[in-house]
């Protein structure tokens, strides 16, 4: 009788839920949050959704250039499934950092 011998491997953390797909799941399409400004790149602001659950990248429609932790009203426009992206724009400034 032969025996064969296979290597099992598993971790905590893949039997919990993906926080990214739970705080996904948090925001609606064309709802209204407010967001702080954590980074820029060349396609627009990033943006940390509600009480730091989650980023978004927003349009770059503003005219003016804004600091990191300027605190702004942004609209979701869009939701990727894929990698659990969300995209919004940004409405109006609340209050910039001092």
């Amino acid at each position: 009788m032969r025996y064969r011998i296979k290597k099992v491997t598993a971790s905590v953390k893949e039997t919990k839920e993906d926080p990214s797909k739970r705080y996904f799941n948090d925001f609606r399409v064309n709802s209204s949050v407010i967001a702080k400004v954590t980074g820029r790149s060349e396609a627009g602001y990033f943006v940390r959704l509600g009480s730091n659950k989650r980023d978004a990248l927003c349009a770059d429609t503003t005219k003016r250039r804004l600091p990191e932790g300027t605190l702004v009203s942004v609209k979701i426009t869009k939701k990727q499934e894929e990698g659990y992206k969300i995209f919004a724009r940004i409405e109006r400034i609340i209050k910039l950092p001092e």
